[in-house]
């Protein structure tokens, strides 16, 4: 019986899975303590693995091409059955760097060649264009692996932090029959010609990107260590961090912690909501927060998009979905471009991965303050719209407003808070969201509150006349006439209902925002296309922000054309402005 490349996809469906099964991950700087290792070692080791990955990438790509992906993903899960096997058994700081240097050359002689071989087997079937399909699922499978592994890597190590180490072993193990199983598509002869173009390609572009990708992971890495030392000094022992139930222990019993929230299990509660209130009192608290938001900064994007570039574009490639937000607006997944945390430097510097060519340029066009704008428009308050109109600091007026005060006095904090009230009231913010997200008291807030709409009368009875029209209506429009449903805003359930209100006051603001963008984007798309010596393309959409790669001799006309166009897409009583910015990252074009 002949088997078919298609058969390849399920195969390679297990490895991925079985790949990313790390039941070690979750306690590996717990299992490297327990064997002596101190925390200078332990960064050693880390450095040494990211530093053979990405030694080992080029050349482990050149050798897919040569000898075929099969070949290669065999000798990358033997390596890593190879190096979890000495990991598992060794004591010694040397041995446990020969093993993480091992498990380096391994994943990089897995990394792509996975990928590659998936598309490779869907072209042969003539079943290419389902690629985005699959290499879909093979992610979905990963990260659920990933999130069952710490479950498991957690419940083993209770027993013996040596248990995780066995069991990944045996998984390593696992991997090598289904690599063997796997059938070697027919490859291209013109693709072992162009197989040297490719190398130099992923120099001049994905190789840069890993390795900006792998130094902020080291850096991130060695953050957490310095915070869980910390946490670990402030909790007077050793804890999982990422483990609820340990947290609450040291929280709530042993520091003797008031809880101000439980479960539905009745526990005390560990949420991030919680966490934040506490945080304002406690100094534990705030370290498990920053933990936890670098954490999810290395584990979802300087670790896993490195994995994520495609063999054969050399790119990283997002899926667009306009069936998720009720508004309309496009959702980026795998990997979420549109969700890269912007408002710390560590999550700024993730955007610094993403460069351009050489001669070439990274260009960003990003609308200003555009839901604001549209509430103008919409609500048609004639302070609002003057502001806008004058292009004047409409956080600046506002907080003048609010304090009383003149324009030229307003403190920077002062304009903190109006920001937060002009953003908070479009998305539907009362009272109590106001006070707790500036930490004032409710009366302040009130206060506040009813100083803006004296300001600004017709956006209070813009919001008005929206929910009523809701309730009637069941649904609400964007300025375009696009119809957003909202089925709960007459249901018996107060949250839900609460929560349409909310929707009914923000959908037609954002989903005419996303009905902005989308135009801007035909409009932008047809100009490049009309204009046919242009080389530059748009590569990404970021909410109200569109990308592009730029030509170096292109930049002027871009600069130029997109903002005329993005400006004058629509006819509104208040001015639109796109900020045009270039650099040679997209960090840079900021």
């Amino acid at each position: 019986m002949i088997r078919l490349p298609h058969s390849n996809i399920w195969k390679l469906f297990v490895i991925k899975g079985a790949l990313w099964f790390m039941i070690i991950m979750p306690i590996i700087v717990l299992f490297f303590q327990d064997n002596g290792l101190n925390l200078q070692q332990i960064m050693t080791l880390q450095a040494c693995y990211s530093l053979s990955l990405s030694l080992m990438e080029i050349p482990s790509g050149y050798a897919a091409d040569i000898i075929g992906r099969r070949k290669t993903l065999i000798l990358g899960c033997i390596l890593a059955f190879i190096g979890f096997s000495i990991f598992s058994v060794s004591y010694d700081f040397w041995w446990f760097l020969i093993a993480e240097i091992l498990l380096g050359f391994g994943n990089s002689f897995i990394s792509g060649a996975d990928t590659a071989l998936m598309y490779d087997s869907l072209l042969e079937a003539k079943a290419e264009d389902q690629f985005l399909k699959y290499e879909g699922r093979s992610i979905s499978i990963g990260n659920f692996s990933e999130a069952a592994a710490g479950i498991l890597g957690g419940f083993l190590a209770s027993i013996s932090f040596r248990y995780p180490a066995y069991a990944q072993v045996l998984i390593a193990l696992m991997t090598i029959p289904f690599a063997i199983s796997l059938v070697e598509p027919k490859v291209n002869s013109e693709r072992l010609k162009s197989s040297w173009e490719s190398i130099k390609n992923v120099v001049k572009f994905s190789l840069v990107e890993s390795k900006i990708l792998g130094q902020q992971s080291n850096a991130l890495g060695e953050q957490l260590l310095l915070l869980e030392k910390k946490a670990f000094e402030l909790a007077g022992q050793p804890f999982n961090l990422s483990s609820p139930k340990q947290l609450q222990e040291i929280l709530f019993e042993k520091l003797g912690i008031k809880p101000i929230k439980k479960t539905p299990s009745g526990t005390p509660s560990t949420s991030e909501e919680v966490l934040v209130e506490l945080a304002q009192d406690y100094p534990l608290p705030k370290i498990i927060l920053e933990f936890r938001s670098l954490a999810k900064l290395k584990s979802t994007y300087t670790d896993k998009l490195p994995r994520m570039i495609n063999n054969n574009t050399k790119r990283v490639h997002t899926n667009y979905n306009q069936a998720v937000a009720i508004t309309g607006r496009l959702a980026s997944s795998d990997p979420n471009l549109q969700n890269i945390p912007i408002k710390t430097s560590e999550g700024r510097k993730v955007r610094e991965a993403f460069i351009a060519p050489k001669g070439h340029k990274i260009l960003s066009a990003d609308y200003s303050q555009i839901e604001l704008r549209i509430m103008a428009h919409l609500s048609k308050d004639k302070g609002l719209i003057k502001a806008f109109k004058n292009n004047e600091d409409v956080h600046t007026i506002t907080a003048s407003e609010i304090f009383n005060c003149k324009i030229h006095s307003v403190t920077n904090e002062q304009r903190r808070y109006a920001k937060v009230i002009n953003f908070g009231l479009i998305y539907g913010m009362g009272v109590y969201g106001l006070a707790k997200n500036l930490n004032i008291e409710r009366a302040a807030a009130q206060n506040y509150i009813e100083r803006y709409f004296s300001k600004y009368p017709s956006v209070r009875q813009y919001m008005e006349f929206t929910k009523e029209a809701a309730r009637q209506n069941g649904y609400i429009e964007t300025f375009f006439g696009r119809k957003l449903w909202v089925p709960d805003i007459n249901g018996s359930n107060g949250m839900r209902r609460a929560a349409a209100e909310r929707a009914a006051i923000n959908g037609p603001m954002q989903g005419t925002a996303a009905d902005l963008i989308k135009m801007a984007m035909v409009a932008v798309a047809d100009w490049i296309k009309k204009e046919d010596a242009l080389k530059g393309k748009m590569i990404m959409q970021v909410h109200d922000e569109l990308v592009f790669e730029v030509p170096d001799e292109e930049i002027e006309i871009f600069n130029v054309n997109v903002k005329k166009i993005m400006e004058n897409i629509a006819s509104l009583d208040i001015p639109l402005i796109v900020e045009i910015g270039s650099g040679i990252n997209w960090e840079q074009a900021h």
